[in-house]
C-alpha cells in the first residue's frame, strides 16, 4: 500500500523541518528583516535583497542543492512552519569546508508566536544536526541587551567566549581631518595623523586597551 499526501495538505502542516531554499528563502528574509530591522546595516540589506533574489530562482536553488554540498552546507538550517506560513527561522552553515566549526544565525520568530518554544526546538535540531555532521564547535552571536535570547542559549549549553563593541559616530560630528583639527583637545595634546613607522607603538596601545579592566 501507498500512502500519499496532497500538495495543500503538506502546506499546513505545522512544526519544525530542514530550510528549503527553492521556496523558503524570500520568506525568511521578511522574517529576519521583521526581527533584525532596527539592527540592519547597508550590508545585512544587500544580504536581504540577495536572498529574495536567489528565493526567486525556484528551481534553480532547487537543482543547487541536489548537486552541490557545498551550497547546501552554506544555505541550511531550519524553519519552523504553521499553515504554509514560515513562522521560525534559525539558520546553519559550516564555516569552511570540511571544518568542524558551524555557525548559527538568523535565529527569529514572528512576533505573535513567540514564547511558544520555538526557537528552542529550532536550535536543537540545529544542533543535533551540526553534530551528526561532525560538528565540534558551533558559534553564535548575540546582543548582550537581549536577555530572552541569551537565557536560551545559556540553557542550551552556549558559553560566552568574547564580545565585540559597535561605536556609531554621532549624526553631525565631524568626519574628515579638518574637522577633527578644529575640535577642542586637553591641555598639552595634539592631533596628527599616525606615521607608518610607529606601527609596533600602535599595536602595543591596542593590546592594553583591549586588557580587562
Amino acid at each position: 500500500m501507498i500512502a500519499t499526501e496532497s500538495a495543500g495538505n503538506r502546506e499546513a502542516a505545522s512544526g519544525p523541518r530542514p530550510l528549503d531554499p527553492s521556496r523558503d528563502l524570500g520568506q525568511v528574509a521578511d522574517l529576519i528583516d521583521a526581527a533584525f530591522a532596527g539592527d540592519m546595516d547597508k550590508e545585512g540589506r544587500r544580504v536581504l535583497q540577495e536572498m529574495r533574489a536567489m528565493g526567486r530562482a525556484g528551481s534553480l536553488l532547487w537543482l543547487l542543492g541536489r548537486t552541490s554540498e557545498e551550497f547546501r552546507q552554506s544555505l541550511g538550517g531550519f524553519v519552523w512552519v504553521e499553515g504554509g506560513r514560515v513562522v521560525g527561522n534559525v539558520s546553519l552553515s559550516r564555516l569552511s569546508t570540511l571544518s568542524d566549526r558551524w555557525q548559527i544565525s538568523n535565529v527569529a520568530t514572528v512576533e505573535e508566536y513567540r514564547g511558544r518554544g520555538i526557537a528552542r526546538q529550532l536550535m536543537e535540531h540545529a544542533l543535533a544536526s551540526a553534530a551528526a555532521q561532525g560538528g565540534a564547535w558551533v558559534l553564535l552571536q548575540v546582543r548582550a541587551d537581549n536577555p530572552t535570547a541569551l537565557r536560551l542559549y545559556h540553557s542550551l549549553g552556549f558559553e560566552a567566549m568574547g564580545s565585540e563593541t559597535q561605536m556609531l559616530l554621532p549624526r553631525g560630528a565631524p568626519l574628515c581631518w579638518a574637522g577633527l583639527a578644529q575640535a577642542p583637545l586637553p591641555p598639552g595634546l595634539s592631533l596628527r595623523p599616525i606615521r607608518r613607522s610607529e606601527w609596533e607603538r600602535e599595536y602595543v596601545l591596542a593590546k592594553r586597551a583591549l586588557q580587562p579592566l
